[in-house]
């Protein structure tokens, strides 16, 4: 397991306004748990000092939706 931290950046401001840590056993897992969190505000993932990825609005909504199952009409 590592430990890293999801930093929420201010839309308006561009600094961290909070901090969430968790456990995650790889950076793969870590993505999934960033991109579930980050749905109203642009974050960073960070593990140790590393940066692993940046999500901004846009790009989280486009994946969700893209994630989502597809439903037969």
């Amino acid at each position: 397991m590592s430990y890293y931290s999801l930093h929420f950046v201010s839309p308006t401001m561009g600094y961290f306004e909070r901090e969430e840590s968790f456990d995650a056993v790889n950076d793969e897992v870590a993505i999934g748990i960033a991109q579930r969190r980050a749905v109203d505000q642009p974050v960073e993932l960070w593990c140790g000092g590393r940066l692993v990825r940046r999500f901004d609005t846009a790009e989280v909504a486009q994946e969700a939706a893209s994630s989502a199952p597809k439903v037969a009409a």
